[in-house]
C-alpha cells in the first residue's frame, strides 16, 4: 500500500490552464497532459499529478482541473468540485487498482442535483491503515464511514470520482434488473472471525460483539456457583468444588491484604498463604 503519492493508470487528458496560473488568468484555454499520478492527503480532495507536453510536471491538481481528451473546452460544462467528487481522502494510504469486472464498462452516478450523470470506469482509488503501531485517527476501516472513489470518464467531459453507494453499473451480460435499490441500507457491522482468548493477561485482540460474549462466558465458568466468587478448582460445573480460596466456608479472605485465621487465637496473619492476593 501506498503513502501519500500513489501510481494510477496513464490518462491522456487536458488540463485547465487557469489552474496552471493560480486561477488568476488564462480561464476557458486548455493544455494536453498526461496524469500519472495521485497524492491522498486525509480530509483534502484527491490531487492528481500531471506532465505537460513541454515536460513540466504539475502537482496536485483537483479532478474538478481536467477535462478529456478530444472535448472542446468550451462545450465542457463547468461543474463544481464537489459536484465531481464527494468525499475527501480517508487516510494517507490510497490504494490504486482497475477491478477486471468494470474494466472497460460504463454506468451512472446520481449527482448532488438529483441528476443522473453517465461515464467509463477507468481504475478505483481506495484507503486502509497499515498497521497497529501507528495510531489510527482516520475514518477508512470505519465501517459506516468508509468510502472508495470509481474514477469516470463522464459523457459530457469531465472525470468524476464517486462512491459505490451514488453509482449504477451497466454490464449488459449481468445488470438485468432496472430497479434502483434506494432502500438498501449502509453497512455498519464490523465483521471478524470469532478468535478465542487464552487469557486476559494477554490482551484481548479484536475486542468487539464476539469477544466480550466469548470472555463473558469464561469468566462465568470461573464462578463458584455456591458462592459467586471466582473459583481456583478444575471442574467445569464447580459441584465437586475443593477450592478453599472461595467463600464457601466463610473462614477466608476478610480483605485484599490480609486475613483472620480461624481454629487459632484470633490474631492477625499478613499473606499468610501462597495464594494470589485476590484470594486472600
Amino acid at each position: 500500500m501506498a503513502y501519500l503519492n500513489a501510481n494510477i493508470p496513464a490518462t491522456y487528458a487536458q488540463v485547465r490552464r487557469e489552474y496552471l496560473y493560480d486561477l488568476k488568468g488564462h480561464h476557458g484555454e486548455v493544455e494536453d497532459c498526461i496524469i500519472f499520478g495521485l497524492a491522498s492527503i486525509t480530509g483534502h480532495a484527491i490531487l492528481f499529478h500531471a506532465i505537460m507536453e513541454n515536460g513540466a510536471v504539475f502537482y496536485r491538481l483537483p479532478i474538478s482541473a481536467f477535462i478529456q481528451r478530444g472535448f472542446d473546452v468550451k462545450k465542457v460544462p463547468r461543474m463544481r468540485l464537489d459536484e465531481l467528487e464527494l468525499w475527501n481522502c480517508f487516510s494517507y494510504y490510497p490504494a490504486i487498482t482497475t477491478y477486471d469486472i468494470l474494466a472497460g464498462q460504463s454506468g451512472k452516478y446520481i449527482g448532488k442535483d438529483k441528476k443522473w450523470y453517465y461515464g467509463n470506469y477507468l481504475f478505483t482509488v481506495d484507503w486502509s491503515h497499515p498497521e497497529g503501531n501507528i495510531v489510527d485517527t482516520d475514518h477508512s476501516e470505519i465501517p459506516h464511514e468508509h468510502k472508495c472513489a470509481h474514477i469516470l470518464a463522464l459523457e459530457n467531459g469531465n472525470y468524476a470520482a464517486q462512491p459505490n453507494n451514488r453509482l449504477i453499473w451497466n454490464i449488459p451480460s449481468f445488470t438485468v434488473k432496472d430497479e434502483v435499490p434506494f432502500d438498501w441500507k449502509v453497512q455498519t457491522s464490523d465483521w471478524t472471525k470469532k478468535y478465542g482468548v487464552s487469557s486476559v493477561g494477554h490482551g484481548l485482540n479484536l475486542l468487539n460483539g464476539y469477544q466480550v460474549d466469548y470472555l463473558k462466558e469464561k469468566m462465568e465458568n470461573k464462578t463458584c456457583k455456591k458462592c459467586g466468587h471466582l473459583c481456583h478448582c478444575v471442574e467445569a460445573d464447580h459441584e465437586a468444588c475443593k477450592c478453599d480460596n472461595c467463600d464457601c466456608n466463610g473462614e477466608q479472605a476478610e480483605q485484599a491484604t490480609y486475613e483472620h485465621k480461624p481454629k487459632t487465637s484470633g490474631e492477625l496473619v499478613i499473606d499468610d498463604t501462597n495464594d494470589c492476593e485476590w484470594c486472600q
